[in-house]
C-alpha cells in the first residue's frame, strides 16, 4: 500500500509528505512514513513536533485498525 498526501497547514508550506508498507512476514508489517515541508512562522523544532504527533497519531490509529481484524 502507498499514498502520498499534499497539504499546507498554516505553520508549513510546500509539505509532502507519504507512507507506505514493506514486505516482510505474514505476521507482521513494517510501515515507512515521511514528509518533507517548510516551516513558515515557528522553529523548525516546532514544525517537527507538530508532524511528528501527526504521523505518531497515524501510526498508531494504522496499528488500531490491523488490530481489530
Amino acid at each position: 500500500m502507498s499514498r502520498v498526501v499534499h497539504a499546507s497547514p498554516e505553520a508549513v508550506w510546500n509539505l509532502i509528505g507519504g507512507f507506505h508498507s514493506l514486505p516482510g512476514r505474514p505476521e507482521a508489517a513494517e510501515v515507512q512514513w515521511s514528509g518533507r515541508f517548510v516551516p513558515e512562522g515557528v522553529s523548525d523544532e516546532e514544525a517537527e513536533a507538530l508532524f511528528g504527533g501527526i504521523y505518531r497519531d497515524g501510526l498508531d490509529a494504522l496499528a488500531a485498525a490491523i488490530e481489530t481484524r
